[in-house]
């Protein structure tokens, strides 16, 4: 009989002839493998039965499918946090995904007449540290559980990192690294980390430094905001600042009362009131607001008190060199209330930058 939900084995589409002894330290990957038989016929080595032990159900009647797999989710990124991993940076491929986070895929087949599925995760570190911990994922008509074989510990990690050139850790703290400091050099980064005992890294592992480094600016500079993957460049800037433009949400609205179907505009909602783009020169301004804080020019007023315009510019607010500039209003009591938040040319402060950025704020809060 085929086997259901809960089942402690994903080995039930073998034959009893590929049966035979297995070293127990062998992971999901020798389904995979292939071994050269007396023949000089290739044969797949036979699956690793493992016991797996149900971590959690979910009921497909009480909750929606993509919830319970953002639960598993979770419920993964807990175990590895438990294990110590939240210290570690694994190697995903690109090209696996990655809806359960760092776990890798292993396997899927189908069950009961092709009515169940299975899934099988492996842990980050099966390779670099020879982890046996699986999780297992069956979804049922009923019901969604998860399954955990080998639940794995700190002690399965420590000092276990077999990769020849950047070990898990030092991914880990590299990457946050740039995260801080986004402009450094492989280089510097290196130089700045030599007399620590415990994060310091080997000169000739120079070129796996560079290598992340690059890889983890690129996250930093493309983020997909609104399906617009906004990357360094003016132009897809350009097509970001498109998709949120207040002008077209008022215009839909306004459109929908006509029609009697308006289209609310949400009113935490960051748009774009107003923006000058000179790609020739790399000349960039933006100014950003959402209705509710459009609003506060009509509530200072309305306070009574005698309204005054604040304006102040931070420090670098991105890698295009932008400058923030924020304007609001004060209130009793020594408050501020936000109105607009502009992104400047860097080392551009001056009567014109403040004078459109009043002009654009005005603009989208008169109308």
């Amino acid at each position: 009989m085929p086997e259901l939900a809960g089942s402690d084995s994903e080995s039930d589409d073998e034959r009893p002839d590929q049966q035979k002894p297995v070293d127990p330290l062998s992971t999901e990957d020798d389904l995979a493998s292939e071994d050269q038989s007396s023949s000089g016929k290739k044969r797949k080595k036979p699956n690793v039965k493992r016991e797996f032990i149900l971590h959690k159900t979910w009921s497909k009647e009480e909750h929606e499918t993509d919830d319970v797999h953002a639960a598993i989710r979770v419920e993964l990124g807990l175990l590895n946090a438990e294990a110590g991993m939240s210290k570690l940076k694994t190697l995903q491929h690109q090209d696996r995904n990655s809806i359960y986070g760092d776990w890798i895929f292993q396997r899927h087949w189908m069950s009961a007449g092709g009515a169940v599925s299975n899934k099988v995760f492996t842990c980050p570190l099966v390779r670099l540290a020879a982890c046996t911990c699986q999780a297992k994922i069956v979804e049922t008509p009923r019901v969604i559980s998860l399954s955990i074989a080998n639940k794995h510990s700190a002690a399965d990690h420590a000092d276990k990192d077999s990769s020849k050139f950047l070990k898990a850790e030092q991914r880990k703290f590299i990457s946050d690294a740039v995260k801080i400091a986004p402009l450094q050099t492989a280089s510097e980064l290196i130089r700045n980390v030599q007399s620590s005992p415990t994060k310091a890294i080997h000169p000739r592992l120079k070129h796996s430094v560079r290598r992340l480094i690059m890889n983890e600016r690129r996250k930093l500079h493309a983020v997909t905001l609104e399906g617009i993957e906004v990357t360094d460049q003016i132009g897809p800037l350009q097509q970001f600042t498109d998709r949120i433009w207040i002008t077209d949400a008022r215009d839909a609205h306004k459109e929908g009362v006509k029609n009697n179907q308006p289209a609310c505009i949400p009113l935490h909602k960051v748009f774009c009131i107003g923006r000058a783009f000179n790609s020739d020169e790399t000349y960039t301004m933006l100014a950003f607001a959402t209705p509710w804080n459009l609003l506060n020019y009509f509530r200072a007023i309305g306070s009574g008190y005698p309204v005054m315009l604040q304006g102040d510019v931070t420090g670098k607010a991105s890698s295009l060199a932008l400058n923030k500039l924020g304007l609001g209003f004060n209130r009793l009591g020594g408050h501020y209330s936000p109105w607009t938040s502009n992104l400047i040319p860097a080392e551009q402060e001056s009567e014109e930058t403040y004078t459109k950025a009043y002009n654009a704020a005005k603009a989208a809060t008169a109308v």
